[in-house]
């Protein structure tokens, strides 16, 4: 739990999933679980989830430096793009955790 940030700092997950040592041909996916927003990625039978106890306040799956959401907070300071499903590639989820819990 974060004790203390400055009025406006926000905090993101960010997951570049190599799953079974491979950056490509994953895929990535926002999806729920137990009724909270969940970040998931899988390729064949080797899978990961990322959840955060104080959940999301949005989050998005996408290709690695094309829609994955970093540049998309370098640009626009926030997530504008949310994409739900990235198949295939080299791939990446972020969630920006929900702060106000």
């Amino acid at each position: 739990r974060f004790a203390h940030l400055a009025a406006g700092h926000r905090v993101f997950a960010y997951v570049n999933p190599h799953l079974a040592a491979h950056g490509a041909g994953n895929t990535a996916w926002v999806g729920r679980y137990k009724g909270q927003t969940a970040l998931f990625a899988e390729r064949g039978d080797l899978a990961l989830a990322l959840l955060c106890s104080t959940g999301y306040a949005a989050a998005s799956a996408g290709f690695a430096g094309k829609s994955d959401g970093p540049d998309d907070l370098k640009k626009h300071g926030r997530l504008t793009q949310r994409f739900t499903r990235a198949a295939g590639g080299n791939v990446g989820l972020i969630g920006e955790v929900d702060l106000s819990k």
